[in-house]
């Protein structure tokens, strides 16, 4: 199974992108497009980027979920 199938976790791992820079890539594509698509009711980015920050230290701290 390639990275990509495990999810976007396993393939940023592989090319060496945080979860907080996938998080800012997501919100940012959000605000370009959300309102002429109107897909999203509340962006919670604070706790995005939180919870991509906790993501990222176990990272460092070698627990990869």
């Amino acid at each position: 199974m390639g990275d990509e199938e495990r999810g976007p976790g396993a393939a940023a791992t592989a090319g060496g992108r945080s979860s907080a820079e996938l998080v800012e890539q997501a919100l940012g594509r959000i605000e370009a497009l959300d309102g002429r698509l109107g897909a999203f009711v509340a962006v919670l980015a604070d706790e995005a980027r939180a919870e991509a920050a906790a993501r990222d230290a176990e990272a460092a701290a070698g627990r990869v979920r």
